[in-house]
Protein backbone atom coordinates (compact mmCIF):
# COMPACT_ATOMS: atom_id res chain seq x y z
CA UNK A 1 0.00 0.00 0.00
CA UNK A 2 1.30 3.46 -0.88
CA UNK A 3 1.86 5.90 1.81
CA UNK A 4 0.01 9.29 1.03
CA UNK A 5 1.03 10.99 3.78
CA UNK A 6 4.99 10.39 2.59
CA UNK A 7 4.24 11.02 -0.76
CA UNK A 8 2.75 14.44 0.23
CA UNK A 9 5.36 14.58 2.63
CA UNK A 10 2.38 15.54 5.31
CA UNK A 11 2.04 13.65 9.08
CA UNK A 12 -0.67 11.20 9.17
CA UNK A 13 -2.26 13.83 11.55
CA UNK A 14 -1.69 16.77 9.59
CA UNK A 15 -4.95 19.36 9.24
CA UNK A 16 -7.02 19.36 5.95
CA UNK A 17 -5.40 22.88 5.21
CA UNK A 18 -1.84 21.34 5.37
CA UNK A 19 -2.47 18.70 3.08
CA UNK A 20 -3.55 21.18 0.59
CA UNK A 21 -1.00 23.70 1.20
CA UNK A 22 1.75 20.65 0.93
CA UNK A 23 -0.14 19.21 -2.23
CA UNK A 24 0.00 22.66 -3.58
CA UNK A 25 3.56 23.07 -3.45
CA UNK A 26 4.36 19.78 -4.50
CA UNK A 27 2.37 19.92 -7.89
CA UNK A 28 3.84 23.46 -8.96
CA UNK A 29 7.31 22.04 -7.92
CA UNK A 30 7.21 18.85 -10.00
CA UNK A 31 4.50 19.98 -12.47
CA UNK A 32 5.13 18.49 -16.17
CA UNK A 33 5.19 21.86 -17.62
CA UNK A 34 8.03 23.17 -15.15
CA UNK A 35 10.11 20.41 -15.24
CA UNK A 36 10.65 20.16 -19.28
CA UNK A 37 8.00 16.87 -19.28
CA UNK A 38 10.77 15.03 -17.53
CA UNK A 39 9.41 11.32 -16.99
CA UNK A 40 10.73 11.18 -13.45
CA UNK A 41 9.01 14.43 -12.70
CA UNK A 42 5.85 13.17 -14.19
CA UNK A 43 5.27 10.11 -12.56
CA UNK A 44 5.98 11.89 -9.25
CA UNK A 45 3.28 14.37 -10.22
CA UNK A 46 1.01 11.87 -10.90
CA UNK A 47 1.66 10.16 -7.42
CA UNK A 48 1.08 13.74 -5.76
CA UNK A 49 -2.58 13.85 -7.60
CA UNK A 50 -3.28 10.36 -6.74
CA UNK A 51 -2.13 10.53 -2.53
CA UNK A 52 -4.28 13.96 -2.84
CA UNK A 53 -6.99 12.57 -4.38
CA UNK A 54 -7.53 10.23 -1.81
CA UNK A 55 -6.21 12.18 1.55
CA UNK A 56 -8.07 15.64 0.09
CA UNK A 57 -11.76 14.10 0.51
CA UNK A 58 -12.45 13.52 4.15
CA UNK A 59 -14.56 10.83 2.81
CA UNK A 60 -11.79 8.78 1.25
CA UNK A 61 -9.20 9.98 3.60
CA UNK A 62 -11.03 7.90 6.24
CA UNK A 63 -11.06 4.94 4.54
CA UNK A 64 -7.79 5.05 3.51
CA UNK A 65 -6.61 5.80 7.17
CA UNK A 66 -9.34 2.44 8.41
CA UNK A 67 -7.33 0.45 5.86
CA UNK A 68 -3.65 1.68 7.06
CA UNK A 69 -4.72 0.68 10.52
CA UNK A 70 -5.59 -2.55 9.51
CA UNK A 71 -9.87 -1.77 10.58
CA UNK A 72 -10.39 -3.72 7.09
CA UNK A 73 -8.06 -6.39 7.06
CA UNK A 74 -8.85 -8.56 3.71
CA UNK A 75 -10.04 -5.39 1.64
CA UNK A 76 -7.99 -3.73 -0.36
CA UNK A 77 -8.59 0.43 -0.39
CA UNK A 78 -11.72 1.33 -1.94
CA UNK A 79 -13.75 -2.04 -2.37
CA UNK A 80 -13.28 -2.35 -5.51
CA UNK A 81 -14.29 -5.15 -7.95
CA UNK A 82 -12.84 -5.70 -10.69
CA UNK A 83 -14.04 -7.93 -13.69
CA UNK A 84 -11.05 -11.06 -14.66
CA UNK A 85 -11.00 -12.44 -18.09
CA UNK A 86 -13.63 -14.63 -17.41
CA UNK A 87 -15.88 -11.63 -17.15
CA UNK A 88 -16.65 -12.24 -13.12
CA UNK A 89 -16.37 -10.26 -10.32
CA UNK A 90 -13.16 -10.48 -8.24
CA UNK A 91 -12.04 -8.30 -5.16
CA UNK A 92 -9.05 -5.69 -5.98
CA UNK A 93 -5.67 -6.25 -5.10
CA UNK A 94 -4.86 -5.79 -1.32
CA UNK A 95 -3.58 -2.49 -1.36
CA UNK A 96 -4.67 -1.26 -4.60
CA UNK A 97 -6.96 2.38 -4.95
CA UNK A 98 -9.43 2.11 -7.63
CA UNK A 99 -11.00 5.57 -7.14
CA UNK A 100 -8.68 7.92 -8.92
CA UNK A 101 -11.08 9.26 -11.75
CA UNK A 102 -8.23 11.32 -14.33
CA UNK A 103 -11.25 12.41 -16.47
CA UNK A 104 -11.88 15.41 -14.19
CA UNK A 105 -8.72 16.07 -12.96
CA UNK A 106 -7.29 18.98 -15.27
CA UNK A 107 -10.77 21.12 -13.82
CA UNK A 108 -10.04 20.25 -9.97
CA UNK A 109 -6.64 21.14 -10.61
CA UNK A 110 -7.14 24.11 -12.04
CA UNK A 111 -9.91 25.23 -9.78
CA UNK A 112 -7.56 24.02 -6.54
CA UNK A 113 -4.31 26.18 -8.08
CA UNK A 114 -5.90 29.30 -9.69
CA UNK A 115 -9.33 29.49 -8.89
CA UNK A 116 -9.78 32.39 -6.92
CA UNK A 117 -7.64 34.00 -9.60
CA UNK A 118 -10.18 32.70 -12.55
CA UNK A 119 -13.06 34.49 -10.25
CA UNK A 120 -11.54 37.48 -10.13
CA UNK A 121 -11.08 37.45 -13.69
CA UNK A 122 -14.33 36.62 -14.75
CA UNK A 123 -15.99 39.35 -12.69
CA UNK A 124 -13.42 41.49 -14.21
CA UNK A 125 -14.24 40.77 -17.62
CA UNK A 126 -17.99 41.06 -16.73
CA UNK A 127 -17.88 44.55 -15.55
CA UNK A 128 -15.66 45.28 -18.47
CA UNK A 129 -18.05 44.16 -21.23
CA UNK A 130 -16.71 41.63 -24.06
CA UNK A 131 -12.80 41.18 -23.48
CA UNK A 132 -12.25 40.07 -26.57
CA UNK A 133 -13.92 43.33 -27.88
CA UNK A 134 -10.95 45.65 -29.19
CA UNK A 135 -13.09 48.20 -31.38
CA UNK A 136 -12.37 51.03 -29.25
CA UNK A 137 -8.32 50.21 -29.55
CA UNK A 138 -9.04 49.70 -33.24
CA UNK A 139 -10.83 52.91 -33.67
CA UNK A 140 -8.17 54.71 -31.36
CA UNK A 141 -5.64 53.63 -33.69
CA UNK A 142 -6.97 54.03 -37.22
CA UNK A 143 -8.90 57.39 -35.57
CA UNK A 144 -12.11 56.61 -36.58
CA UNK A 145 -15.25 56.06 -34.39
CA UNK A 146 -16.68 52.03 -34.18
CA UNK A 147 -20.48 52.00 -34.75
Amino acid sequence: MKDYYKILEVSPDATDDAIKKSFRKLAKKFHPDTNGGDPKAVARFQEINEAYSVLGEADKRKAYDDERAGKKAGQGFGGAQQQGKSGTGSKAPRGTFTGFNASNFKMNFDDMMFGELNKEKEKKAKAEGNPADVSSQFASFFGFKPR
